[in-house]
């Protein structure tokens, strides 16, 4: 799908990682939706980069994209569901990622520049020692 879409597609993995509870098919389905975002906002291609690091208090999955970036007055809004995504089409993936995360102990973080690009982080808290 990236290379169809003129996306280079990276991944940065940190050598060891953490173990961290979570539900697999709920992650599965959150990276899913945000990776899918990332391939439809760079519709003249671009990069796509994946990152998972901890720093032994959490463990941060990222998905990157070298779009267009979303305007800071917009980013708590495309949080909410029903907004709109950035092809123009309401959807919700964005709010039910954030609302799966919390309901997991975790929550997501967005952060963008216009112009550069937009990551989403997946934040997971390690379990006690």
């Amino acid at each position: 799908t990236c290379r169809a879409r003129g996306v280079e597609f990276t991944a940065a993995f940190e050598e060891t990682l953490p173990s961290v509870e979570m539900e697999p098919h709920v992650t599965e389905e959150v990276l899913g939706a945000l990776v899918q975002n990332a391939l439809d906002a760079m519709v003249k291609g671009g990069t796509l980069t994946l990152r998972a690091e901890s720093d032994g208090i959490r463990l941060a999955i990222r998905v990157e994209d070298t779009g267009p970036g979303i305007p800071a007055d917009r980013l708590e809004q495309i949080l909410r569901p029903f907004s709109e995504t950035t092809s123009g089409r309401a959807g919700t993936s964005l709010a039910r990622a954030r609302r799966l995360m919390l309901l997991q102990g975790g929550r997501l973080e967005l952060a963008s520049r216009p112009g550069h690009g937009t990551a989403v982080s997946l934040i997971f808290p390690l379990p006690a020692a």
